[in-house]
């Protein structure tokens, strides 16, 4: 999928030097409804570097800023970047270096990664003296540009959504077809309903896929097992459905309560109630649910899937009803019994599973284990933070190349590493320091990569900790 970015700069401090972060707001506040993971919308500030790292990897880049040409305020230019003789300036520092030097250097450092068709849109200044307003003529140039943009990007938005809306309109001209019976026509449906949602993961391809498995349920001639399924399915949809959408989450819950009752294979009783289970803990965390009653459906499902016969389903479960004790471990006078439950269901879960045939599970396994470990006995326990530490090392080997989970492990291992001190001097240990120093340099820049914004800042606030920690005369220099 082609990404496209936008950028304003433009220091907000300084009257209408700040239009174009004015216009990347009010452009995310217009696609805020939408689903548009091939659009990013981000304010850069005064930060030019950050203008080059934001562009890695697009197709198209947009760049929003003032300018002061002379021209009559609140005037709007649009140029191709390569009408602005952008050329390799000096500068003294990186609070000197802007968008011009980021596309100069963007280009030459990330080459065929850089984007190539680069628009920029200027507009005019009356003032950009101290102050946090823009001035008339400009706010109404940025809400003209914003508009503009919007409408510009709106078919990029709209084509999945109607590439799903198609795939819907064609199962049901499909499904009408007399010759069929209801099984087939019931069978056409869910495929259907199964390759939207694989192409389309988004809201609007949510609710076309649980759409189409709603009218195979309304299919007469069915067997009470074949509606049963088409029910669990629609389940599983419907727990997929984003946070703000709980009447959805609610109606799964009662699919699969009907729907259970009416299943007879073994192994489809425990996964339905492994998909309960993850439904009460989903209400749970929206206090709609007690989450121990997840603790009893998973329980059942163990009677069917054990450690010798499912050992991958066993390990998911015993995954789910750790992050379940280490919910329950904010209770102050049992939290260290349920933080020796969830160390033991993790370890119970790596002990069944084969790290060669499940590697993604036996990575997320690892990473958890080390989250538990970490953060046990209020984050004060070395042996634990040591544990903690093999079992990141152990998730890293199978979190190789650029992913977002990797960035996960480096960031969690990161901050295992500052905790662990110098066997020496007691102190803050630099060998972990300079670790954990590349490993957040690592993972901020796959976060940005993954537009991971939040992580990304929190990992800089960690980076700047680091690098603190590293000139204080404290440290021991080995």
């Amino acid at each position: 999928m082609e990404k496209l970015t936008v950028i304003g700069c433009g220091n907000r401090n300084r009257g209408d030097d700040g239009v174009g972060s004015v216009v990347t707001q009010m452009l995310a506040a217009r696609l805020k409804h939408y689903n548009a993971p091939n659009i990013h919308i981000f304010d850069a500030g005064t930060g030019g570097m950050d203008v080059m790292y934001r562009a890695r990897g697009s197709s198209e880049l947009i760049i929003v800023d003032a300018c002061l040409s002379g021209s009559a305020a609140g005037a709007i230019f649009e140029l191709p970047v390569e009408s602005l003789n952008i050329s390799e300036d000096p500068v003294n520092n990186t609070h000197e270096f802007k968008w011009q030097h980021a596309i100069y250097a963007g280009k030459k450092i990330y080459a065929e990664a850089f984007p190539e068709n680069i628009r920029v849109i200027l507009i005019e200044a009356a003032s950009t003296a101290l102050g946090l307003s823009l001035s008339e003529a400009v706010a109404d140039a940025a809400e003209r540009v914003s508009e503009q943009l919007f409408l510009q990007l709106l078919p990029r938005i709209n084509s999945r959504v109607n590439r799903s809306r198609s795939a819907y309109q064609t199962a049901l001209e499909m499904a009408a077809d007399a010759s069929l019976s209801s099984s087939q026509r019931a069978t056409l449906l869910c495929d259907m309903a199964g390759e939207i949602q694989r192409k389309d993961g988004s809201g609007e391809g949510l609710k076309y896929s649980a759409e189409l498995l709603r009218q195979a349920a309304k299919l007469t001639e069915l067997s009470a097992v074949a509606l049963a399924r088409i029910h669990i399915r629609l389940a599983a949809v419907l727990l997929l459905f984003p946070k703000g959408e709980a009447e959805a989450w609610h109606e799964a819950y009662f699919l699969i309560e009907a729907a259970t009752a009416d299943l007879c294979d073994p192994e489809e009783i425990a996964s339905a109630q492994m998909q309960k289970a993850l439904l009460i803990q989903t209400l749970a965390d929206i206090d709609q649910a007690d989450i121990r009653q997840a603790i009893d459906c998973y329980q059942q499902a163990l009677a069917i899937f054990t450690a010798d016969s499912h050992p991958l389903e066993y390990a998911l479960i015993q995954n789910n009803l750790a992050t379940i004790w280490l919910s329950l471990a904010s209770a102050p006078r049992k939290r260290q019994w349920y933080e020796g439950m969830a160390i033991a269901a993790f370890e119970s879960a790596l002990g069944h599973i084969d790290q060669h045939q499940y590697p993604d599970e036996y990575a997320m396994l690892q990473n958890n284990l080390g989250n538990a470990l970490q953060n046990s006995n209020g984050g004060n326990d070395l042996n634990n933070k040591r544990r903690a530490m093999i079992a990141y090392e152990q998730a890293l080997n199978y979190r190789q190349g650029g992913s977002l989970l990797r960035a996960n492990t480096l960031a969690n291992q990161s901050q295992c590493l500052i905790d662990l001190p110098d066997c020496d001097s007691g102190g803050p240990n630099p060998n972990n320091l300079a670790q954990a120093h590349r490993q957040a340099q690592e993972a901020i820049a796959l976060f940005r990569r993954h537009n991971e914004d939040e992580k990304a800042e929190l990992m800089i606030e960690l980076l700047t900790d680091i690098e603190q920690l590293i000139q204080s005369p404290g440290v021991a220099r080995k």
